[in-house]
């Protein structure tokens, strides 16, 4: 995080920056630091994209991932996944507000 909080303060006033990280690392298991990320987000205004891939159908209420489960997902801009590991099925997904989508 220290790191991270480097690179955003370290780049120029002005300039779009995007903090794109994994709630569930596959190799090792940790869960990334959601709340941390949005802060720092907030804090030099940057948007986030959250990779839910490896937490679809395995955490949250509705099995929508880790930031569900941590009442967080509303603070995310982007948020992708996969229909192919936890559903058993093919394809892939991203939301956002609507704004970012039509952008992409």
């Amino acid at each position: 995080m220290h790191h991270l909080e480097q690179l955003l303060s370290e780049t120029e006033a002005g300039r779009p920056k995007i903090i794109v990280f994994e709630s569930v690392y596959s190799m090792s298991g940790s869960v990334s630091p959601i709340e941390k990320v949005i802060k720092l987000a907030k804090k030099y205004n940057a948007l986030t994209l959250l990779d839910e891939v490896h937490a679809v159908a395995l955490y949250g209420p509705t099995g929508a991932g880790v930031a569900e489960q941590l009442g967080l997902a509303h603070d995310i801009d982007l948020i992708t996944g996969t229909l192919g590991k936890g559903f058993g099925v093919f394809g892939g997904y991203v939301v956002g507000k609507d704004v970012v989508i039509d952008a992409i």
